[in-house]
């Protein structure tokens, strides 16, 4: 059986955090994954900026003119991002380590009036270093961790949540050789069981008010691994020359 278990606190503080892992361990357990949101992360990790002090060019802008964005948000933009794809009103379409973000993971929401919030660079460490932490205070020998974040895809509306770094599990099943129903061998089906884990806490977490920063789940069937979080991080990234959509997405 599979158990799904929120973390409610107040609205949390840069220095809340280690607070919130004291919650955490009293909850969890061995083989369970905890699926922590980027923000409470960012937050703690001096993620919040002040866009009055921000110093904007022309090219910044022009690009605001265009997808109507403030300039001090779009030269944050810009400096986040390792490519400008593109855009529509209020977002900019943006490559950030290999994956296709709006506005380089940048978030205005949930963070005090004239702040903007990012994603720290060193996610992985972080995520490994909170898995350790938690092995070693509660004597854990397998422990999975997902920090997530929400994302949007082509051609479907809205967003969801998928895994910018994992700890202690492999994210990947490859299905490719294995028997299907009627015995036939599967031929492309890889399996990206991290973006479904950080998607099934994501309903939970929820995108406003809800103050749920962290989930546990219990019981799901992982491969635990104490591989290095940025090697397993690495692999959740597909390459051009094996991307379904490298001849629609000029990158």
């Amino acid at each position: 059986m599979i158990n799904i278990i929120p973390i409610k606190t107040k609205i949390l503080k840069r220095g809340d955090f280690e607070n919130l892992l004291k919650i955490i361990g009293k909850k969890i357990r061995n083989k369970d994954i905890l699926v922590i949101t980027s923000k409470i992360i960012s937050l703690e990790y001096n993620g919040l900026i002040n866009l009055k002090k921000i110093v904007f060019g022309q090219k910044a802008y022009k690009l605001a003119k265009k997808y109507g964005l403030l300039p001090p948000f779009v030269q944050l933009v810009m400096k986040e991002s390792d490519k400008i794809l593109g855009g529509v009103k209020g977002a900019i379409l943006t490559l950030k380590k290999g994956v296709l973000m709006a506005n380089a993971g940048l978030d205005r929401s949930n963070v005090p009036k004239n702040y903007v919030i990012r994603i720290p660079k060193n996610l992985e460490e972080i995520a490994e270093n909170i898995r350790l932490n938690l092995c070693s205070k509660l004597g854990l020998l397998k422990l999975g961790v997902v920090i997530n974040d929400s994302v949007c895809l082509p051609l479907r509306r809205g967003t969801h949540h998928f895994a910018l770094a994992i700890s202690g599990f492999f994210g990947i099943i490859d299905e490719r050789g294995k028997k299907d129903l009627f015995n036939k061998k599967m031929m492309i089906t890889t399996r990206n069981i991290a973006d479904e884990i950080a998607s099934l806490a994501g309903l939970i977490m929820g995108e406003r008010k809800e103050k749920i920063p962290a989930v546990i789940i219990r019981g799901l069937p992982v491969k635990f691994t104490n591989l290095p979080a940025g090697k397993l991080t690495r692999q959740l990234i597909i390459s051009r020359q094996e991307d379904l959509f490298k001849n629609i997405l000029k990158i």
